[in-house]
Formats: C-alpha cells, structure tokens, sequence
C-alpha cells in the first residue's frame, strides 16, 4: 500500500524546488478548523492527482469533480509537548456517474499509520459526514481559506 501513494502523487507534485510545499499541498491546523469524525485533532496535507487538481483548486461550491480523481489526505497530530504522531492517510475516488449514488460516487479507504487498512464503515464513517457537512462542496471539504493553494 505504501507505493500507491508515491505513484498517485507523482503526477501532482509541481512545487518549487526550494524546499517549499508542492503547489497541491494545503494544511489544515487543528483548533483553527475543527474537521468532525476521523479527522479532529490532526493537521491534513491534501493530494488530488491531476484528474481533478484544477477543478479541485477552484474551492467551488457544487463542483464538477471529474471520475477518476484521486484525493488523498495525509494526516499527523502533535501533541501538547511538542511531538508529531503520524496519523492515518484518508483517500477518495471519484467514480462514474451512477456507479456508488449512496456516497455521490465516491468511494472512501483509510490506512493506518503503520500501512494496514482500516475497517471503517464508509457509510456512516465517512460518506454521511462528506455528504452531510459538506454536500454544497461536492461531499470535499476544503481547507480554510487561508491554508488554501491556488494555482
């Protein structure tokens, strides 16, 4: 599992080479952004590959997130003395129209931090929350404004 993420990512990292973040990189800081469920408590990086990457960069509300995008959420906490503690990395695809009509055609996985998959229950887990909280942005959730990457 641990080398779908480097392939998926490998076609949205564009950042400068001078050490900065890569261009689809955005970090939401906890007690900033209070994320409900799986995510509370910890600092997110997003990935999306470049399937969906422009279209996921406009922050829109009700969004045309094409098939076959990619997201993928890297996540750590740190702890009140200091110390980072890696966290699960959250993923969704976007699947054809009318394949998955339950969760708005996403389909949602979640990897522990040691690699191993999580068995969560994607329904109420993760869609009713995505599509509950934040149906008007396509079920996305997107960063705070100013954690927010533009192009």
């Amino acid at each position: 599992m641990t080398v779908w993420p480097q392939r998926c990512m490998t076609a949205t990292r564009a950042g400068p080479s001078n050490g900065s973040p890569p261009t689809r990189c955005r970090t939401t800081a906890p007690g900033r952004w209070r994320a409900p469920g799986f995510h509370d408590n910890r600092f997110l990086i997003t990935w999306v590959n470049s399937v969906g990457a422009a279209e996921y960069m406009r922050y829109a509300e009700d969004p045309a997130i094409p098939a076959g995008t990619w997201i993928a959420k890297e996540s750590f906490s740190v702890t009140d003395g200091g110390a980072v503690r890696p966290g699960p990395l959250f993923l969704m695809q976007k699947v054809a129209a009318g394949t998955s009509p339950e969760t708005d055609d996403w389909y949602y996985m979640a990897v522990a931090a040691n690699g191993s998959p999580m068995a969560v229950d994607v329904m109420s887990a993760c869609s009713d929350c995505h599509q509950g909280a934040y149906g008007f942005q396509g079920g996305l959730g997107y960063p705070i404004e100013e954690a927010r990457v533009t192009k």
